[in-house]
């Protein structure tokens, strides 16, 4: 038997992303942090129904791997397997740019931008959602194609409903694969087989103890999953369930912004390689058939930029949220997709020019990518790391601790960092499990009334505040109960 032999770049490729993961790791969080991420791993560790769409594949898979590993605590193992999300989706991208020093350039540039650095920590949605995109993208743009390559790519899009939404916006290229392999059977298998799968992921939501008052909602029928699907509690096609609007170029000006911040060097690198394409044909002319006259953009790389212009502008458009405050983190979230895509577009992009130009092109080119990713390590490594970050958790105990012994208690909190935080707190920490936390946001909808109602006894007009869509803490709720609960409250009643 031969001894097995690696080639210098998968021994380099090995060394690279063994360092980048142990980069991660040592700056995952132990306990909650902010935002979503505390509703999300205690449904996962209590099996509950999270915020729509409810992100079954997450919540499932992250019940699984939390049982499974026996270290450190719930919200650290969550926080392990999503980094781990994003490190395959780096690889698959490492693979796409021909594992050169151009692809170890861009993936580490990519890997510690400040949004994407970020959310491959957290134990949030989007590292999956990292994931599917990467693993569509670059079955998308294979050379020398299998058969297999397109059925994979459609059941993998297809999967991806199970997890986020916004997988919809690379429809463009999924439909050019289906049409290409029309005749192929197995394209419509896949096409079958994925959207069964996904289904079958929203329908086991019903599974996941949906009465119960951590679950949101109550998904406990097929009508109730289609509306949990659709985002009927927030308003199908808006972003956040408010009556507050977004501004579409304000957004595009965040995410110009935000790109500009990780990717300044792309841009360098763009406009010295288009000067260097214009010198080389400049000075001398090429037949028809020689590949320097052969268009670098084809129909693979317009339909990758067709999706990339669709999210943009229609769900930059959809997003309902100004931009002041904590609200900025909601939106940036969503500009990871927009990294992702364009690095796999761009990166080929570059990759097509450098083909034609001097090897020292390609150097300076992943010089200068390189420049960036240690200068994107060097601002962000503190801002991103929560290994000793405990300050949502020590503010929630404190905040519990308030709470008088001898009294049913209501604690009512602002923000989604608060009031998810608390219900890990209480279905993960096991603090003060017997004291009721609810939320004005959350009140508004007749479920979550329903289930507080049905599990304080409390006094509350619930026909008024779903009539008017408005709670008044004070007049509604506080007033009407003072002399049976004691309330702990962020809000001047």
């Amino acid at each position: 038997m031969k001894p097995l032999r690696l080639s210098l770049t998968a021994a380099l490729g090995i060394g690279f992303f063994v360092a980048l993961a142990a980069l991660y790791f040592m700056r995952l969080p132990t306990t909650v942090q902010f935002g979503d991420t505390g509703e999300l791993v205690m449904a996962a560790v209590g099996r509950f129904v999270a915020h729509p769409p409810g992100y079954p594949l997450w919540v499932w898979f992250q019940e699984l791997m939390i049982n499974v590993l026996p270290v450190k605590t719930e919200y650290w193992r969550a926080a392990f397997v999503n980094s781990i999300f994003s490190l395959v989706a780096f690889w698959f991208m490492w693979l796409h740019l021909e594992r050169g020093l151009l692809a170890f350039a861009l993936v580490a540039a990519l890997a510690f931008s400040r949004v994407v650095w970020r959310y491959s920590l957290l134990p949030d949605v989007f590292a999956l959602h990292i994931l599917f995109t990467s693993i569509v993208l670059y079955l998308y743009f294979q050379q020398g194609r299998k058969p297999w390559h397109g059925p994979a790519m459609v059941f993998a899009f297809c999967v991806a409903f199970s997890h986020h939404l916004t997988i919809v916006f690379l429809t463009p290229i999924v439909w050019h694969v289906m049409w290409r392999d029309r005749r192929q059977p197995g394209i419509w298998l896949a096409l079958v087989a994925g959207s069964a799968v996904s289904a079958a992921f929203y329908l086991s939501l019903q599974l996941r103890n949906p009465e119960h008052l951590f679950s949101w909602g109550e998904i406990t029928s097929f009508e109730a999953v289609v509306d949990h699907f659709l985002r009927r509690d927030y308003g199908t096609f808006q972003l956040v369930g408010t009556n507050q609007e977004g501004s579409l170029l304000a957004n595009i000006a965040a995410l110009l912004r935000t790109l500009a911040d990780a990717f300044w060097a792309l841009a360098v690198v763009g406009v010295g390689l288009a000067a260097a394409v214009v010198v080389s044909r400049s000075r001398k002319k090429n037949s028809e058939t020689a590949p320097e006259n052969r268009p670098l953009v084809d129909l693979y790389d317009a339909l990758t930029l067709l999706s990339l212009a669709l999210y943009v502008v229609i769900f930059l458009a959809l997003s309902n949220t100004p931009l002041d405050g904590y609200r900025i983190e909601v939106i940036e979230r969503f500009f990871i997709m927009v990294e992702v895509i364009l690095c796999f577009a761009i990166g080929r992009l570059i990759l097509k020019v450098l083909a034609r130009q001097p090897k020292l092109h390609t150097q300076i080119a992943a010089g200068l990518l390189a420049i960036a990713a240690v200068v994107n390590f060097a601002r962000y490594q503190k801002f991103n790391d929560f290994s000793q970050n405990h300050i949502v958790e020590e503010y929630l105990r404190n905040f519990f601790a308030e709470a008088p012994t001898n009294r049913k208690v209501v604690m009512i909190t602002a923000t989604d960092t608060r009031y998810f935080g608390a219900r890990f707190a209480q279905a993960v920490l096991k603090v003060s499990p017997e004291v009721m936390v609810t939320s004005p946001k959350v009140l508004i909808f007749q479920w979550a009334a329903k289930k507080f109602v049905r599990e304080t006894g409390l006094s509350f007009d619930m026909e008024k505040v779903l009539r008017l869509n408005h709670l008044d803490l004070t007049s509604d709720l506080v007033m009407p109960n003072l002399d049976r609960v004691h309330f702990l409250s962020l809000y001047p009643l």
